[in-house]
């Protein structure tokens, strides 16, 4: 075998592996196909990839401790993929651009994680809204915003 097959053969193998998010998924969630739709704003076709790997979304993405993002090979480069943001902008993206195309008003997404916020998704009724001072993955804490004072009155 010479040089030229062997390396085929090599790129042919690594390929074949499964990534390793979906790898350490115990449900093999096609994580970069969920990436690829939600970056191109196909939330339908995200919602599918999820329906078709995920029985009961709604419940299994909150309780799932997301291993993938531990096997996430960003991770190296800074901070992994997070998975369950993703899955919650997905499921609010259409509701928040209605919502805002109704009011007239940004509507910002944002998660709880322990005393903070983490902003997710953001939108306006505006394509080009000016003065959008909001930094998707910005953390601040609960008590410092409007959205998370509004967490925080809920919460037992």
């Amino acid at each position: 075998m010479d040089q030229g097959d062997l390396r085929n053969l090599e790129l042919r193998c690594i390929e074949e592996e499964a990534p390793w998010c979906q790898a350490a998924c115990p449900l093999h969630l096609d994580a970069r196909l969920l990436c690829r739709h939600l970056a191109l704003g196909e939330t339908a076709k995200a919602w599918a990839v999820l329906l078709r790997q995920m029985p009961l979304p709604g419940v299994l993405g909150r309780i799932c401790d997301h291993p993938c993002q531990s096997a996430c090979r960003r991770g190296q480069a800074g901070d992994p993929i997070q998975m369950a943001a993703l899955e919650i902008n997905q499921r609010a993206a259409i509701p928040a651009a209605y919502l805002a195309r109704e009011t007239g008003l940004v509507v910002h997404v944002a998660v709880f994680e322990r005393d903070a916020i983490v902003v997710t998704y953001s939108t306006s009724p505006l394509m080009n809204a000016h003065g959008l001072a909001v930094y998707l993955g910005t953390r601040v804490p609960a008590y410092c915003s409007s959205i998370g004072r509004a967490i925080l009155a809920f919460l037992p």
